[in-house]
């Protein structure tokens, strides 16, 4: 095992220990299971089939997302994130190793989502490989919001809101038949995403938009970027 997987690999488990003893971060992957099966209750298959992205950017929201940025901040105001920032561990080091856990209570999240929703396994391996862009943007984003707060209850105050706002954007404006908000939604990721996994479903990989994944990739270098930047500063700040 190389020294740098043996890094990660240890942050990973010390980050389970860490996070199987905080209720809040159990939390995150179960609120979004119960909508699933609430609306299993009331919707029929063809609606279900509609709503599929929106329940998955609510749980990557909240199992990447909120869960990434409070065990963040956690970690930060407990003066252990800047000890580990200042060892040898390369920045992708940590940042994967930190990732570990949301990125766990995610798959599982999703798979069981998609179970509830009746998608066969083949259509469940084609969502969740489209997925993952929107993922990691989610994934970055919690881990921006962790670096950049100052405590659990900051972390919550100012991540929840934008992160819960951003993945039920589609949703929102689902029912706006305003020309502006139309031109703003086609650079917003998760309507992007939406808009892909509906093609993809519907009409196979062949329907899906390259401008649409082009949105996506922007989106997703521009997380790398401020999270990177949030680090570096978090680091020698």
């Amino acid at each position: 095992m190389s020294l740098a997987l043996k890094r990660m690999t240890g942050i990973f488990l010390k980050d389970t220990k860490d996070g199987m003893r905080n209720l809040n971060v159990w939390l995150m992957p179960i609120i979004p299971l119960g909508l699933a099966v609430f609306y299993r209750t009331i919707m029929d298959a063809e609606s279900l089939a509609f709503f599929t992205p929106a329940l998955l950017l609510i749980v990557f929201g909240m199992s990447a997302g909120v869960t990434q940025s409070m065990m963040i901040a956690e970690e930060k105001e407990k003066k252990t994130l800047r000890m580990l920032m200042l060892t040898p561990a390369k920045p992708y080091e940590v940042l994967i190793g930190k990732a570990g856990v949301a990125t766990l209570f995610t798959f599982v999240a999703t798979v069981i989502a998609l179970l509830i929703f009746e998608i066969s396994p083949s259509d469940m391996l084609q969502v969740i490989v489209l997925s993952i862009p929107m993922f990691i943007i989610f994934l970055l984003l919690g881990t921006f919001v962790g670096l950049v707060s100052k405590n659990v209850s900051s972390a919550s105050g100012l991540g929840l809101p934008i992160i819960l706002l951003l993945s039920m954007f589609p949703l929102l404006t689902a029912g706006l038949d305003f020309a502006f908000i139309e031109t703003i939604s086609q650079g917003i990721a998760p309507v992007v995403y939406s808009e892909l996994m509906i093609s993809m479903m519907n009409e196979g990989w062949s329907a899906t938009s390259v401008m649409n994944w082009l949105v996506l990739f922007i989106w997703l270098l521009a997380t790398l970027v401020i999270t990177y930047i949030a680090y570096r500063k978090n680091a020698y700040d």
